[in-house]
């Protein structure tokens, strides 16, 4: 499931779904997983699902007189149900097979986020 994402500095992107930073809470830190079934909830709607961590990279992109650098973990989970888009969060959505995100991420397709490219190029060296 690929969101077209409202964001700070890659507005109007493609990028995959849910994408969270795991919250420090009083009670004490999120896991990926709770963070990433919270923003599926918040973005897309979605209620709680299994999701489970299959890596990792580490993102460092400038973008004008900003930068991002951090730790992306990421989760896969199964979900057949109803989505809706949080107006705030998401221009659009779209559903595509593992394959053809791949492709596009390999190709550097300018329309998705630095960070979802990672995630396709991941995926790929994953079936390798």
């Amino acid at each position: 499931l690929l969101q077209k994402r409202k964001h700070k500095l890659w507005d109007n992107f493609w990028d995959t779904t849910a994408i969270s930073h795991p919250l420090h809470l009083k009670t004490g830190d999120e896991s990926y997983e709770t963070a990433g079934n919270r923003a599926l909830k918040t973005e897309m709607g979605i209620p709680q699902i299994k999701l489970k961590k299959i890596g990792g990279f580490n993102y460092f992109v400038p973008h004008g007189d900003n930068c991002e650098n951090e730790y992306c973990a990421i989760l896969t989970g199964v979900y057949n149900g109803e989505v809706t888009p949080n107006p705030d969060a998401v221009y659009t959505y779209k559903w595509v097979s593992k394959k053809e995100f791949v492709q596009k991420c390999l190709s550097n397709d300018s329309s998705y986020a630095p960070w979802a490219i990672l995630t396709g190029d991941f995926l790929h060296n994953q079936t390798q």
